[in-house]
């Protein structure tokens, strides 16, 4: 996993777990696990990057 360069990490972070957690549901623990640990690799804090799990997860829910 590659970090994400500073401003740009939040939009990126998102997209890139919304896509692998929209095609993957099933994995979706694990896929909130990688975006934690991206987000911290990137930088981000553990608050700002469960944030961006919550609104991955609420996102790919309500696309159903």
């Amino acid at each position: 996993m590659s970090p994400i360069p500073e401003g740009r990490r939040n939009d990126t972070l998102y997209r890139w777990g919304y896509g692998r957690w929209k095609n993957h549901p099933e994995d979706g623990e694990r896929i909130a696990r990688d975006i934690m640990e991206r987000g911290r690799i990137s930088g981000l804090s553990d608050r700002e990057t469960l944030q961006i799990v919550k609104s991955v997860r609420s996102s790919v829910e309500g696309d159903r």
